[in-house]
């Protein structure tokens, strides 16, 4: 387990306004659980659209961009299943209209942890929705590890609508939006307090738990 101490940042203030021409692509049901403050984890791997190297956390600030690709129900633990059926999470995941992508949050890196321990996993359990068996096949594909990535969410005051496009097809997490977007006074999800808490809790867990 290794830890990008770069990425971290003081959690003192909240950004006024941030601003970004990257979204990265995630299944709408776990961007609804970032929106909400239920995960404030992402456990990457990456698409057969990336490249060898898979996926990397190269983008530290990002539009959330939700996706129904490769979303599936067997893919959730319990939390996850429950979280899906709950009555406001099902309407937030009507898709937008036709021909458009809605963009309603952005996504801050806090920290990079590239995890290499399988026993680890069920440690993470707790702290996103993906079941046990989906963290497994995602930590063994084509080599073993993953990228866990801290993300404090922020939902922007109005919601930004662009035409879709070919351009963000395809199985891969990273896409370049026509333009920088901004979103003045975004605010955060979850509290200072609340989001830290959830981070010692994480560090905590994975600390205790690493061999070697």
């Amino acid at each position: 387990m290794k830890f990008d101490h770069e990425r971290e940042t003081e959690l003192t203030s909240v950004p006024a306004q941030l601003e970004t021409d990257i979204a990265l692509k995630e299944w709408a049901i776990l961007c609804a659980a970032l929106a909400s403050g239920k995960q404030t984890i992402l456990v990457r791997k990456g698409g057969i659209a990336e490249g060898p190297d898979g996926f990397q956390p190269e983008h530290p600030t990002f539009w959330l961009f939700p996706t129904n690709f490769h979303q599936a129900e067997t893919a959730l633990n319990n939390d996850g299943k429950a979280f899906l059926s709950h009555p406001d999470i099902k309407s937030n995941l009507t898709p937008p209209p036709a021909e458009q992508i809605v963009l309603k949050h952005v996504g801050q890196i806090e920290q990079i942890i590239r995890l290499e321990q399988e026993s680890l996993l069920p440690f993470l359990n707790t702290f996103q929705l993906l079941s046990p068996e989906t963290l497994s096949n995602r930590f063994h594909y084509k080599e073993p590890g993953l990228w866990v990535m801290v993300v404090r969410i922020y939902q922007a005051q109005d919601p930004i609508v662009i035409p879709d496009s070919p351009h963000f097809t395809g199985c891969r997490s990273w896409v370049d939006l026509p333009r920088p977007y901004s979103s003045p006074q975004a605010e955060p999800v979850l509290s200072e307090e609340e989001f830290q808490d959830q981070v010692r809790k994480l560090n905590s867990v994975l600390s205790e738990n690493a061999i070697g």
